[in-house]
């Protein structure tokens, strides 16, 4: 049996990485973790470290839009979602919501329009264009526990 070597160590981080999307054609990755730190990976070598969560990062997409191939989305359990543009590692765009902690996000095909999960099980759509951060409650859930993830099937996610 052929011995499966890994491809890289992601070793940057100093708490867990909670989130881990990819490009496969590209062999890029996007990670997230408990120390606010995100980062972007072509294999086998890192590109660049990015931070301004204050809290642990929940979740991280790549952009859905081809001409968008430098911009990145994250939230995290700071209530902030962010824009990213990977080419110089700084977060662009910022939406906060007081007092709700984000466990998850879906890029709508668009890549202007956010699903947003969070710890009070809602669901919210966030409209990135506006800088006054346009929020509408889509869900309540009644659940529980936690949702683990947010889907649409108009949103583009990227899981490994």
């Amino acid at each position: 049996m052929e011995a499966i070597l890994p491809l890289a160590s992601l070793l940057l981080y100093t708490a867990v990485i909670l989130s881990v999307a990819s490009v496969k054609k590209d062999k890029q990755l996007l990670t997230g973790s408990w120390d606010s730190y995100s980062g972007t990976f072509r294999l086998p070598a890192s590109e660049s470290t990015m931070q301004s969560h204050t809290d642990c990062i929940s979740s991280v997409l790549f952009s859905p839009l081809a001409s968008s191939q430098h911009v990145d989305y994250s939230c995290a359990l700071d209530s902030a979602v962010r824009t990213w543009d990977t080419s110089i590692g700084l977060c662009t765009f910022t939406i906060t919501l007081s007092e709700k902690p984000l466990i998850d996000l879906a890029v709508m095909a668009d890549g202007s329009t956010v699903l947003g999960a969070y710890t009070d099980r809602t669901v919210s759509v966030l409209d990135l264009r506006s800088s006054t951060a346009s929020i509408a409650s889509v869900a309540s859930f009644s659940y529980t526990s936690l949702p683990a993830t947010v889907v649409h099937p108009e949103a583009i996610k990227i899981d490994l």
